[in-house]
């Protein structure tokens, strides 16, 4: 989901040349896949991670905080309390 939502261009990729480019990297020997925003992800569960991957520009973009969230999640914080994030609908729902 969160590569969907940081980055909704992957419904711009044309499949096939994304296809051929996943399937270099993942012949690759890789031992550990390391990110930002992911755990580490050792050798047992790589070509897991790497289904996950190919599944990406196929899957809807969800729907995405605004502006309304921002404030309310920055009027919570200084008031102390916690802010849940709760998506509405998709779009077009």
């Amino acid at each position: 989901m969160f590569n969907c939502f940081d980055s909704p261009w992957f419904k711009l990729l044309d499949q096939d040349k994304f296809e051929r480019h996943v399937d270099r990297v993942q012949k690759l020997d890789i031992q550990a896949l390391v990110s930002c925003h992911s755990p580490v992800i050792q050798r047992p569960l790589i070509d897991e991670a790497f289904k996950m991957i190919r599944r990406i520009p196929t899957l809807d973009v969800p729907p995405q905080p605004g502006q309304p969230d921002l404030d309310a999640m920055m009027h919570a914080i200084a008031k102390g309390e916690q802010y849940i994030w709760r998506p509405g609908p998709p779009p077009g729902a």
